[in-house]
């Protein structure tokens, strides 16, 4: 391999890493206020549940306000626009969207419901052990970040979202795509000017194409995951999984074949089906005029978009297939075995 090529993947790894225990330390913080609240409320028995709940709220955006996972987010945060299907199937509670909103930094605009949370995956035991994962380092010994109140606070959070596989996002929010429409009105104000040369006929309909672009329309585009992976805690400590090529690993094991590699075979196919099955009517032709059924929505076209039954392209994808209740998705089994067994560690220091 080319050693320039070495050095922008040796360059990727440490930006991924530098990511990872940037969102370890805004969880330690999350985690050591969310403590501290809930001591302060206990000590006050006059104290009623809405004020505890206001003072939970505002800690909470105070954090927010520090949360890497924010900024480091999949999807963009111009996400937020919804659809009228959606608007229509979308099964989430209000305090899923709070929940949400807290873990993502806003809520997408194409989810539909809550299908796991933590504490249908994890004990409370599992859950103090992947806080103990992160390994902090300080000059106090603090161990709120850890405490049972902390603890049993996140096991009634979200873990796995179900997204519809069509995303609203803002035009102008793609470069490429801008440039393009730019080019596109440009053209056609120039062949405005060769076939009217009236000056100011043109100078209006400049106007009022600067006035479109500003005000375009939100477009529609596949989302090819459908399950996702919300908790900050559990995304980390994936990611590091990944950073430690633990996919190419998973990917090696699929490769000698089996029973696994026609278990996954099963999963991919379920997922697209699955995927395809969520559309509505009128999306469903939309995506045949597209022509999108041919790529993002082909029956070949499984978790997470991959076409290969033997890639692994994503192990949050991986996991959040399998914590949605497919049992085939091998790889989401692998993920949480890791998981649990305490492998994945994230070394910080402040």
């Amino acid at each position: 391999m080319p050693r320039r090529n070495l050095g922008r993947q040796a360059r990727k790894r440490r930006k991924k890493a530098l990511e990872i225990e940037a969102v370890a330390f805004s969880l330690v913080r999350a985690a050591t206020t969310v403590t501290t609240t809930d001591v302060a409320a206990n000590t006050n028995a006059n104290v009623n549940t809405n004020e505890v709940t206001t003072t939970k709220s505002t800690n909470n955006r105070d954090v927010e306000d520090n949360n890497v996972t924010s900024n480091n987010s999949i999807l963009p945060t111009d996400r937020s626009y919804v659809s009228d299907d959606v608007k229509t199937r979308t099964k989430l509670l209000e305090r899923d969207r709070i929940d949400l909103i807290r873990q993502l930094g806003y809520l997408p605009g194409n989810a539909l419901q809550v299908v796991t949370r933590v504490k249908d995956v994890f004990s409370s035991e599992d859950i103090q052990r992947l806080f103990s994962a992160v390994v902090v380092t300080s000059t106090d010994d603090d161990e709120s970040a850890t405490s049972t109140s902390n603890v049993q606070s996140m096991m009634d959070e979200p873990l796995v979202v179900k997204l519809y596989p069509l995303a609203l996002r803002d035009e102008s929010s793609s470069t490429k795509r801008r440039r393009k429409r730019r080019r596109d009105q440009k053209e056609e104000q120039q062949d405005d000017i060769k076939t009217t040369g009236d000056d100011e006929d043109t100078a209006s309909k400049s106007k009022s194409i600067d006035t479109s672009l500003a005000t375009a329309s939100p477009l529609m585009e596949p989302f090819p995951t459908i399950y996702w992976v919300t908790n900050p805690l559990v995304k980390v400590l994936i990611s590091k999984l990944e950073l430690d090529r633990l996919g190419s690993q998973f990917e090696q094991r699929l490769v000698e074949g089996g029973k696994e590699e026609k278990a996954m075979q099963r999963a991919h196919k379920s997922y697209g089906n699955e995927r395809f099955q969520l559309l509505s009517t009128r999306d469903m032709d939309y995506v045949k005029q597209r022509r999108w059924d041919e790529s993002a929505f082909s029956e070949n076209c499984g978790v997470a978009g991959i076409r290969n039954s033997k890639a692994v392209k994503c192990l949050h994808a991986h996991a959040a297939h399998y914590w949605s209740g497919n049992s085939d998705n091998i790889v989401g089994r692998w993920v949480e075995e890791r998981l649990k067994s305490g492998s994945s560690y994230v070394a910080l220091s402040y």
